[in-house]
């Protein structure tokens, strides 16, 4: 009897001395947050959009160029132009 009362005593032991680390590894885990997350600012209310029913109603853009557009590809001042022009335009 006595084995068997050793046997349930060091079972009980172990079993409530899992329950305690699980207890304390718990609350070490959940309790060491940084400072509570501010609310986020609002979201910016969404821009009016222009309805477009026609190619007529954009805004038409022509960018002069001389040679051909090979030429245009080789020469970097010359892209480097056509770039900040149309950039001018966006």
């Amino acid at each position: 009897m006595r084995c068997l009362r050793d046997a349930m005593t060091k079972t009980m032991s172990a079993i409530i001395l899992s329950a305690v680390l699980s207890l304390v590894i718990l609350a070490g885990c959940g309790g060491q947050g940084g400072p509570a997350p501010q609310d986020a600012p609002p979201p910016p209310p969404p821009v009016e959009k222009i309805k477009i029913d026609s190619l007529d109603e954009l805004p038409s853009h022509s960018y002069p160029l001389t040679g051909t557009v090979s030429e245009l590809l080789d020469d970097p001042a010359g892209m480097e132009a056509l770039k900040t022009a149309y950039t001018a335009d966006i």
